[in-house]
């Protein structure tokens, strides 16, 4: 997936393969990437887990070649853990392990990122006023929800529903979005509400 939305940036990405939870590995691999690449996309291991090495690793190499790293926990539903290092003068995003948590932190802080590195003007995505064609409930949380929605234009006007089941582990409503509607933290949206939704 990651590849994917690279090649549709106009970039070559680099598949560094699937490396276990061991720390030697992982260290091994981020260097690698550090010395060989522009910038670092990592998938997984940034928890808050006994085996989430890839937080402590980009943290490490980061102190090594004199940059600087951080770990939040960011207020948004799905894709809550995110890391970001600077490996030298290579950025390096630790997305989340979830697909589509990794794809939700891919559209907030790595495209971003890689286009204003592409010399791109066109940074970051300005969002597109919907109206719900259905209700997209929610419980409070303190977050602000991204929900996988399609989206479409009719009479002149952004139309958008849920593209399947949210939970974060469901890759098909992932797969058939076209959009992400931010719902602010609350009860949701009604039918007939106005939502913003970035277009992916």
């Amino acid at each position: 997936m990651l590849l994917a939305l690279l090649a549709e940036l106009g970039l070559h990405g680099v598949d560094g393969g699937i490396i276990g939870d061991d720390e030697r590995a992982i260290t091994d691999a981020v260097e690698d990437a550090a010395d060989n690449c522009d910038a670092l996309l990592t998938s997984g291991a940034v928890s808050v887990g006994d085996y989430d090495f890839v937080k402590l690793v980009i943290d490490r190499v980061a102190k090594d070649r004199g940059g600087a790293s951080l770990w939040a926990q960011v207020a948004i539903k799905p894709a809550k853990p995110l890391a970001f290092a600077m490996l030298g003068s290579v950025p390096a995003f630790g997305l989340p392990g979830n697909p589509v948590s990794s794809r939700v932190s891919f559209e907030l802080f790595a495209r971003p990122a890689l286009r204003k590195l592409a010399g791109r003007t066109d940074v970051a995505a300005t969002p597109v006023s919907a109206t719900a064609v259905s209700a997209m409930g929610r419980r409070p949380d303190g977050k602000l929800h991204l929900d996988r929605v399609r989206i479409w234009v009719a009479d002149g006007r952004y139309l958008c529903e849920r593209a399947g089941a949210q939970a974060s582990n469901v890759l098909s409503g992932m797969a058939s979005a076209n959009g992400l509607a931010l719902i602010d933290d609350g009860d949701g949206v009604e039918a007939g509400g106005t939502v913003s939704v970035l277009l992916l």
